[in-house]
């Protein structure tokens, strides 16, 4: 029997079934043929069975109307962003024997999540998206943990394959599209990839843009700051290792959005993020240091100057241009100003001509001042770390008590009197080092004596008193010949042999004779690199070659 045209027209209808304040003029038939729902219906002791209410269907009205038209023997459009839907219709219709919708949908979620190993993951996300106004009924037969086991698959995947599929993986087409899950799924699906060891750069570029979406969402429509928290502490907390994981995954911005709206909803997860930003502070740009408050900038430089990796250098530097930032901004006063200047260990500070500059800049800006706030700004300045230029100029200036000049101006004379002593003594040292290098000229002869049968030269110091100046002279026949020469090797006294070869490159054997033994050294011969070691005593094999120094082809052990 043909009932398209009747679920058209409602004709002769003898059912009302309402959705969300929607009602369908359906057929009890139709219904009853395919789901055991309704069927059940005319067996209960529903006093009105011509009017059924369906509470909390899942879908609502467009999904119910896919649904009636199924049970009309109409085609319906499955896709990916209703596939869940239908198929939780189904269960609650329960329409669930074979061939029927039930089964008609697990079939199609299954081609859809075989199918994104080879074309994209895109279809993945748009099933799981859909399972989101489901409620419990989506869990219940499993379509989310289908939808997370599919994604997390495919996560390990793209850190083996280099493919095009695999990239799709972590595209950000796919990870902005996961954005639009409930949090509580979201974090189900990074245990289940943490768990499933899925790589830390792919979890935190995961982590990292859905909880950039979180404070985009919460600047756009604001809830409630614990939520906000909560929501924010359980992603971080589920990161492990968190702050290495994002380290190389975040960028700087995100890094002071989520720092400050942590800090404004006081999350648990502000010490992770303060670590963070302390190990990437030497990344910040000015302009984004100045969206911090100065007390949590303070914060930030704390957890930086505890790490192992702190670079004083940079520190003093972030402090020192933040506070010229706000001078410039003419937003600096003294308090910030002694407060900020003075968080960090005393001798972290080498050069104070930046921050004498912002004193400067902040005597001009900061109007009536009193001489007590003077002197305090002046006192967080160590002249004797300032440059003589600056030193100059704050002179000519004439903002500065001449008694802070006078002290600094010994003090770099002390300076420079210490360095020119340092000077000298080098000067002297290096000349000494000359003398003996223009004096060595006691050198001893290599002898040739038997060793079990092998020929072996000997190239053992004659006597160990002087042993500086003592090291070994070899010569042989033609058509080598060695001629000895002084010269600076790495910067170092040494005393070279060079061997002029008729055939190949010359070599140039290097022997310290600040050492006992003579050092190893890298060689050319014939075009080839080849590495040995000579010794206190250096064999010689046995080779149809009519030279010497004979080059190994491998070490040889005395």
């Amino acid at each position: 029997m043909e009932f398209r045209k009747f679920r058209q027209s409602g004709e002769l209808s003898d059912i009302t079934v309402v959705v969300d304040s929607h009602q369908f003029q359906l057929h009890k038939f139709p219904l009853y043929a395919k789901s055991d729902f309704f069927k059940a219906l005319v067996r209960s002791a529903m006093v009105d069975k011509d009017l059924v209410h369906l509470k909390d269907f899942p879908g609502g009205v467009r999904v119910f109307s896919l649904v009636a038209d199924f049970c009309y023997n109409m085609d319906i459009q499955v896709s990916p962003r209703n596939v869940a839907q239908l198929r939780c219709a189904a269960e609650y219709l329960q329409m669930t024997s074979p061939g029927n919708l039930a089964s008609q949908t697990e079939e199609y979620l299954q081609d859809v999540l075989y199918s994104s190993k080879f074309t994209t993951l895109v279809p993945v996300v748009e099933v799981f998206k859909g399972c989101c106004d489901l409620g419990p009924i989506a869990e219940q037969i499993d379509i989310t943990g289908k939808c997370i086991r599919t994604l997390v698959d495919a996560w390990k995947l793209s850190n083996e394959k280099d493919t095009r599929t695999a990239k799709d993986a972590i595209s950000n087409t796919v990870l902005d599209k996961l954005i639009e899950i409930p949090t509580c799924w979201f974090q189900q699906l990074l245990i289940t990839a943490r768990d499933r060891d899925v790589p830390k750069s792919t979890l935190a570029k995961i982590a990292g843009k859905h909880i950039f979406s979180l404070i985009q969402n919460q600047l756009e429509v604001p809830i409630c700051s614990e939520s906000l928290s909560f929501l924010l502490d359980s992603i971080f907390y589920e990161l492990p290792t968190a702050v290495e994981t994002l380290q190389t995954a975040v960028t700087t911005d995100w890094v002071i959005h989520a720092l400050k709206m942590a800090t404004e909803t006081d999350c648990k997860c502000r010490s992770i993020l303060l670590e963070l930003a302390g190990k990437m502070l030497r990344n910040f740009s000015m302009r984004e240091l100045t969206q911090l408050s100065p007390d949590l900038l303070m914060e930030v430089v704390q957890y930086a100057c505890s790490s192992v990796n702190c670079i004083p250098e940079v520190v003093c530097e972030v402090i020192d241009r933040y506070l010229y930032e706000l001078a410039l901004e003419k937003t600096l006063t003294p308090e910030i100003f002694v407060k900020v200047a003075t968080c960090l260990p005393v001798d972290f500070r080498a050069n104070h001509d930046l921050l004498f500059q912002v004193t400067g800049m902040l005597f001009q800006t900061g109007g009536n001042m009193t001489d007590a706030e003077r002197s305090r700004i002046l006192e967080v300045v160590d002249f004797r770390r300032l440059s003589e230029e600056t030193l100059r100029r704050a002179h000519d200036e004439g903002q500065v008590p001449i008694t802070y000049i006078t002290k600094a101006a010994l003090a770099l004379c002390t300076k420079l009197r210490a360095a020119l002593e340092t000077a000298k003594n080098t000067i002297e040292l290096q000349e000494e080092r000359f003398q003996m290098m223009c004096q060595c000229t006691n050198f001893t002869s290599g002898t040739w004596i038997k060793d079990d049968g092998e020929d072996v030269v000997d190239v053992r110091p004659q006597s160990r008193d002087n042993l500086v100046l003592q090291v070994a002279h070899v010569k042989e026949s033609s058509p080598v010949s060695i001629e000895m020469t002084h010269a600076l090797v790495e910067s170092k006294l040494a005393v070279c042999a060079l061997s002029e070869i008729t055939q190949g490159d010359p070599v140039i054997y290097v022997f310290s004779p600040f050492k006992p033994q003579l050092i190893e050294i890298a060689s050319t011969l014939n075009g080839k690199d080849e590495c040995f070691t000579i010794n206190n005593v250096y064999r010689k094999l046995e080779t149809g070659q009519s030279f010497w120094p004979y080059t190994p082809k491998r070490k040889l052990s005395v």
